[in-house]
């Protein structure tokens, strides 16, 4: 019996031992990383948002003219740029292929940019130089020129936007839009790997790119599997059948706080904000047609409960839209602090009277709303549980709805929501194009259609791309969040950064890139 156990402590050391080896090198000394997923991939460009999940990896195949980084813009396939009153002319990188073997050159900036506008029309509107160039010239094989009636630097900071600027193939379209080659088959980008196979809402495969112009790249091999649930998602980091999970769309705070203290783990964020988190109310819905039940559910909000109990603590408390750490968004308002007594007054003089029953009554009517959230974003279900017991304290009753994201888009921009969570578009987006998406693609651009805090908003967001002085810009941005904050319909919960969890055995760190919410592959450092 003594020696059946002996060999069998020896069987299963020798297993850990071989899987350790395989989980690290792969086999025939590859290596191999690991990555759980919870969304399939809807294709393969760069001209899609977060319901493809693709995107959150495209940095690996794609790349873009220029890079946002905290010092500022930084070259890409653009090595340097010349920026007048009305012109942008961009300097290209030399000796750059494509997947398919074809040239990167300013042709094809030019066709990039051209076939963006044709496509994508109305689903970019939230990026100002696409409706703002008025002619884009091939000045020779590696410069580019873009003609504007007036050049804002915003356009810049817009081109470092992977999404939907990350260069492809000009192989990737034709008349009807995409071709079935990018669409459904291959990434056709310049960057350091190339998809090599996949298996639809399983798994997807990809290995180095032979012919990258830069650094070669460190995986062989890296798999990206597909895992919808969560709880098996957490299963597979622990069996090592993944190495890793990725971003707050995946990682929310019962996986981050099931890793954090395991010794065999590493659960970590981000040192930089990537995305603010808000409450949005629709002051074109009653009952926040009145200002006063819009602050009184402001007052009615215990934020450090939230970010306490729900949150751990991650992150920080948000009192204006934006991140402060951004440029011309440390901004001053005039907070509106929990204050439950507060609260019942301003309903009280709102003429929402409190019943025997402990619902308040205005007109025959009850005080009814409800919350609408994306499913699986970050902490929503349970902030929007925690929202529905503190707003009964004020005698307002709460019902709860979470949504699929084409559903709750579909809601929210017919106008059909009271309430909803949502959050800032993030890194390099905020705080530029987050703006711009206010004044018609978001939910204040819907639930504040038609105040007057609306068209102030809207005039001085107009006004950004019309000068670069940095005193305008920040007297701009002033009002803007001023006025938004004013308008009772933003009520900011949190800043957040981006976590992840992985294997400590294997990975020794994971490095976070400027655009916190991507996953570059070589910035997992391995043991």
């Amino acid at each position: 019996m003594k020696n059946k156990l002996i060999v069998l402590v020896v069987v299963v050391a020798m297993l850990f031992v071989a899987c350790s080896s395989d989980t690290g090198t792969g086999n025939g000394g590859s290596v191999e990383l690991n990555i759980g997923h919870n969304q399939e991939f809807m294709n393969f460009t760069t001209h899609n948002g977060g319901d493809n999940g693709f995107i959150w990896y495209a940095s690996n195949c794609y790349e873009s003219l220029v890079y946002a980084s905290e010092e500022g813009i930084v070259p890409g396939l653009a090595t340097s740029w010349d920026e007048t009153d009305h012109d942008l002319t961009l300097h290209l990188r030399q000796g750059v292929k494509f997947i398919d073997g074809t040239d990167f050159n300013a042709q094809v900036v030019k066709g990039n940019i051209e076939n963006l506008q044709r496509i994508q029309g109305q689903a970019v509107s939230f990026i100002e130089l696409l409706s703002q160039i008025k002619e884009i010239e091939v000045v020779d094989d590696y410069t580019v020129k873009f003609t504007f009636d007036h050049y804002s630097k915003v356009y810049l900071k817009e081109l470092a936007s992977l999404y939907p600027f990350g260069m492809m193939s000009l192989n990737a379209f034709n008349a009807e839009g995409y071709t079935e080659e990018v669409y459904s088959g291959k990434p056709l980008g310049t960057g350091p790997y190339q998809l090599s196979n996949y298996e639809t809402g399983k798994f997807y495969e990809f290995m180095k790119n032979p012919n990258y112009w830069g650094e070669e790249a460190t995986y062989d091999k890296v798999t990206i599997k597909v895992i919808p649930d969560q709880e098996s998602m957490s299963l597979a980091l622990r069996t090592g059948e993944i190495d890793m999970v990725f971003g707050s769309y995946q990682v929310n705070n019962v996986m981050f706080d099931e890793f954090k203290n395991d010794e065999g783990f590493i659960a970590t964020e981000s040192n930089r904000i990537n995305k603010s988190h808000y409450i949005a109310l629709n002051a074109n819905a009653l009952p926040f047609d009145d200002k006063q039940v819009r602050y009184a559910v402001d007052y009615a909000i215990d934020k450090d409960a939230i970010f306490k109990s729900i949150l751990k603590e991650r992150g920080k408390i948000a009192q204006t839209h934006l991140n402060p750490e951004l440029e011309y968004c440390h901004i001053s308002v005039d907070e509106r602090n929990f204050d439950i007594e507060m609260a019942k007054s301003l309903l009280d003089e709102a003429g929402w009277l409190m019943d025997a029953s402990g619902v308040r009554m205005k007109d025959g009517n009850p005080l009814e709303v409800s919350i609408v959230y994306i499913n699986g974003s970050s902490a929503y279900s349970d902030i929007s549980l925690a929202l529905q017991s503190m707003l009964k304290e004020i005698g307002m009753t709460v019902s709860i709805e979470g949504l699929d994201m084409m559903t709750w888009w579909g809601k929210v921009m017919s106008g059909d929501f009271t309430i909803s969570l949502n959050s800032t578009i993030g890194v390099p987006y905020d705080p530029y194009v987050e703006l711009k998406s206010m004044v018609s693609l978001n939910t204040h651009a819907v639930g504040m259609a038609g105040s007057e805090e609306k068209a102030v908003i809207d005039k001085k967001i107009a006004e950004i791309y019309q000068t670069n002085d940095p005193v305008e810009l920040q007297s701009i941005f002033n009002v803007v969040i001023q006025t938004l904050h004013e308008s009772g319909c933003d009520l900011p919960i949190y800043h957040e950064k981006e976590p992840v969890v992985f294997n400590a055995n294997k990975i020794n760190e994971v490095k976070f890139t400027d655009t916190v919410t991507f996953l570059t592959f070589d910035n997992v450092i391995l043991n």
